[in-house]
């Protein structure tokens, strides 16, 4: 542009009028042609002396517009004197020579006023004035151009975003300049809600908050876009890309909006932005871990602690995020010490390679059997199990039982892991490592004879086995019997397991004269539970030993017969075990014991010297006593009302007493004495002192249904009926008929014991598994007295029974159970069908073993006759009504 040379004449005119030295510097100035907001440009002015002699000590000051200022020591041509006022900076120019001219030049900066002023429609105007000792001159410039950027955001794309916890996302920001002044950086930010970590690539810097972004942009991003300078001018469109990365578990799923504003401006400041939303659609976390545990089992290999089983979990994760940190305990269910973990033995079996685990916690124990230290509290913690990555953890399991027992290992599992969503989300829970039961091995003999044995016959028994390893494709199966003296294996019975023979068999003679029988099967066999038939065979021997009846205190006893009276018992016993190897010793298989005993008809050794007692508490020295005659009798001691016609009810309201020699008196109502009477008449000998006798209350399934008894549940009687606190003892007395003649007796309170609520299952001699034939409910009562005592006490005149007295005695027992009838659809209690048994001693129990009297008991209903009589009221009575209760 050329300068313009302002000569103000008219001024000029006017001035000269008052100083003329005003004539003496004229102002000439260049605008600049190309500021825009945020940009600097060149202001020159000019300054003419048009006089001959030099001009000194000149001040030179510019005005400028708001919105523009004076960029401080960007002067040339002059030195600053006073820039506190960019807006009006002050200079100074030493000299100039006479018709000579300075060219002042300044940098000059729009800031972001600019930018509104321009907006506002306000012209860029400046002004200029110079002064010396000679004069002053000053001149206003015409408007200059100043230019202004507009940034819009072109695009977002996309607006909609959707996630979850992990996702990263990008979204593409474009901006555009739509005017002309040009933009030289951007700043952007992105408010939102916590859940979100954005970051831009290409900023100079940016700053992150859970809620925000703000990012910057210098210049040299935009050589990328448009003409490849520093500047974002008219038209041109410059593209950041933001990455998203989601960290709300989206629990609940939600929106997070974002208001992104796009500026530029100048340093700090920003002059113009533009802004728009964006959405992420926040859904719940499926970026977790899942993880599923199976138990790994193998069962034992021997009982020894000598070699393991393989034992553990599968891990496998279902999910869509590692796994990291699974801490996992394992714990032996075993209070009997019977199995553990191999110490040192936990190992990871990922992808075929095997990593050894050291346990961070421990618990040591000892396996009493075989004093081997194991494990029996182990924790370890697998690093990580990536998303659809299986594995193992796997440890040794050590067994050691006592012989004829056997442990299936059984470990319980915790474990615990974290997951990311929900926040400080975690899974924990148990497992059990369950055994499989059919490998126990079950193995029993038995037989179905039914009666005695009787010598010189071959009777059939059957060996049962079941497990699971009956099926694996090596080992054996070992069967051991040891058989009696006088019992035999009888080998014309084809002996075969599931129709496989043996793999080898042996017989040993044992010391006593009986057999050890030994049979062995080569593994597989056809089916995990076969059978095998034999015969025994019986040979009596004078030197067999027998073993007695066993006398059980609650539980199974075995029927008696009078030709077979089951003195005599000879004990089979039987070993059954697996094991990997052939010459395993029993004592380290897995092995079973078995026992039954077989009742022979009759013992062929002299029978031993019996004193008559079957309890060994109490000395039996009743029956027989020597010269003693006994016999007993039970019977109701109340007669109650007549009932001719056997109806259980009175023949009449009112009815007579019953007649001792008619009355039903084997019956019993609640509220009933039921007496014992036993008597006894000394024949031969005498001087008998002590007397004992034991008495038994039982029901018996068998009696049911028979001789006008009704169906009873023989079980339900053991806590009601046989309870000696219903049907209860109250009493006993003596009486003595001395063979002079003369009597003497008195109440005595004789008794010893009381075992009450017994029940028994009586089954079939010599089956196995037992066949019960009957059932008994007892209870009973121990008695014992000496005459001796009695006479010391006053009772009697002689301390002695002698030949030619008798002796009565009289127990007494009160029934307080009603049997009430079951149902309403009964109209009758039921008629219950016992037994009252008497004998010197015996056993828990009576049944057909002691002599007896078969009895009946019966509850009772009360009935109420309405209307039978009333009473107006205020009527004064004249006469007597009965009052009629029928029972």
């Amino acid at each position: 542009m050329p300068f313009a040379k302002t000569t103000f004449i008219f001024l000029f005119l006017i001035l000269g009028i008052q100083s003329a030295s005003a004539q003496n510097l004229t102002i000439g100035y260049q605008h600049p042609d190309s500021l825009f907001v945020c940009g600097t440009d060149t202001f020159s002015v000019t300054v003419f002396n048009n006089s001959a002699l030099p001009a000194t000590d000149i001040k030179f000051t510019l005005t400028l517009p708001e919105g523009i200022i004076y960029i401080a020591g960007s002067v040339d041509g002059a030195t600053e004197f006073n820039v506190d006022d960019l807006h009006m900076p002050a200079f100074a120019i030493p000299s100039i020579q006479g018709n000579a001219s300075l060219t002042i030049k300044v940098l000059i900066h729009a800031d972001c006023m600019a930018a509104d002023l321009l907006d506002a429609g306000q012209l860029f105007i400046a002004g200029l004035q110079v002064s010396s000792p000679g004069g002053t001159a000053a001149v206003t410039t015409s408007p200059f151009t100043v230019e202004t950027g507009l940034l819009l955001i072109d695009s977002v794309d996309p607006v909609i975003l959707s996630g979850e916890k992990g996702d990263t996302l990008y979204r593409e920001i474009c901006v555009k300049n739509t005017r002309l002044g040009k933009i030289g950086n951007l700043r952007m930010t992105d408010q939102h809600q916590p859940g979100l970590q954005i970051t831009v690539a290409g900023a100079a810097n940016q700053n992150h908050t859970p809620t925000g972004l703000q990012a910057d942009f210098s210049g040299s991003f935009f050589s990328a876009f448009g003409d490849g300078d520093n500047w974002l001018e008219m038209d041109e469109k410059a593209c950041f890309t933001e990455q998203i990365v989601v960290e709300d578990c989206g629990i609940p799923p939600y929106i997070n909006v974002s208001n992104i504003i796009v500026g530029w401006g100048c340093g700090n400041e920003v002059c113009r932005f533009d802004s728009a939303a964006a959405t992420v659609h926040i859904n719940t976390s499926t970026k977790i871990p899942m993880l599923t545990f199976s138990p790994v089992w193998a069962p034992p290999t021997d009982n020894c602690g000598n070699t393991p089983a393989i034992t553990g979990i599968k891990i496998v994760n279902e999910g869509h995020a590692d796994a990291t940190d699974v801490y996992i305990r394992f714990q032996t269910l075993d209070s009997m010490s019977n199995f553990g973990i191999g110490i040192g033995s936990f190992i990871m079996v990922h992808n075929g390679a095997s990593t050894s685990l050291s346990p961070v916690l421990s618990a040591n124990g000892v396996l009493t059997a075989c004093g081997l230290s194991v494990y029996k509290d182990a924790a370890v913690v697998v690093p990580a199990i990536g998303t659809g990555d299986s594995l193992l953890i796997l440890f040794d399991s050590y067994s050691c039982t006592e012989p004829c027992r056997q442990a299936l290992p059984l470990y319980g599992v915790e474990y615990f892991y974290q997951k990311d969503c929900p926040e400080n989300g975690f899974v924990s829970d148990t497992l059990l490592i369950v055994p499989d039961d059919r490998y126990h091995l079950s193995a029993a003999i038995g037989t179905q004879i039914g009666t005695c044995l009787i010598s010189g016959t071959s009777y059939p028994f059957q060996y049962k086995v079941s497990s699971k390893h009956l099926l694996g494709n090596d080992g054996f199966l070992h069967l051991e019997l040891e058989l009696p003296l006088g019992l035999s294996l009888d080998t014309t019975c084809l002996a075969t397991l599931g129709g496989v023979n043996a793999s080898f068999d042996s017989v040993t003679s044992l010391p006593d004269g009986g057999y050890n029988i030994h049979f062995g099967w080569a593994l597989p066999l056809p089916g995990d539970s076969l059978e095998m038939d034999f015969c025994l065979r019986y040979i009596c021997d004078t030197n067999i030993v027998c073993q007695e009846p066993e006398q059980p205190d609650d539980g199974t006893v075995i029927v008696y017969t009078g030709d077979c009276p089951v003195s005599c018992f000879l004990p089979i016993a039987s070993k059954s075990w697996w094991a990997p190897e052939l010459n395993t010793p029993f004592e380290c298989a897995i092995g079973e014991c078995d026992s039954m005993r077989v009742a022979i008809l009759q013992s062929c050794s002299p029978p031993e010297p019996d004193d008559g007692n079957g309890d060994t508490t109490i000395i039996d020295i009743i029956f027989p006593l020597p010269g003693l005659t006994a016999w007993f009798d039970v019977y109701r001691l109340n007669l109650g009302y007549q009932d001719d016609d056997d109806n259980r009810r009175a023949d009449s309201p009112g009815a007579p007493p019953a007649s001792a020699a008619l009355v039903r008196r084997d019956r019993f109502l609640p509220g009933d004495t039921l007496r014992v009477m036993y008597g006894g008449a000394v024949d031969s000998g005498g001087a008998l002192v002590k007397f004992g006798r034991t008495i038994w209350h039982e029901v018996v399934g068998s009696d049911m249904l028979t001789q006008g008894n009704d169906q009873f549940l023989t079980a339900g009687a053991r806590n009601t009926f046989s309870n000696s606190q219903n049907f209860r003892y109250i009493g006993d007395s003596i009486h003595i008929r001395y063979a002079d003649g003369s009597e003497a007796g008195c109440r005595i309170d004789d008794l010893k014991s009381i075992i009450d609520k017994g029940y028994f299952t009586v089954n079939q001699v010599n089956t196995y598994p037992p066949v019960a034939v009957d059932d008994i409910s007892t209870q009973r009562f121990r008695f014992e007295f000496s005459l001796q005592d009695l006479f010391d006490d006053g009772c009697l005149p002689k301390g002695t029974l002698d030949f030619g007295d008798s002796i009565f005695v009289y127990t007494d027992f009160r029934i307080d159970l009603n049997f009430r009838p079951q149902s309403s659809n009964q109209p009758d209690p039921p008629l219950v069908g016992f037994r009252t048994a008497l004998s010197a001693g015996g056993k828990r129990y009576a049944y057909d073993e002691q002599p007896h009297r078969s009895l009946q008991y019966s509850g009772f209903r009360t009935t109420k006759t309405p209307h039978t009589f009333n009473i107006r009221p205020c009527e004064p009575s004249v006469e007597v009504k009965k009052f009629r209760f029928s029972l």
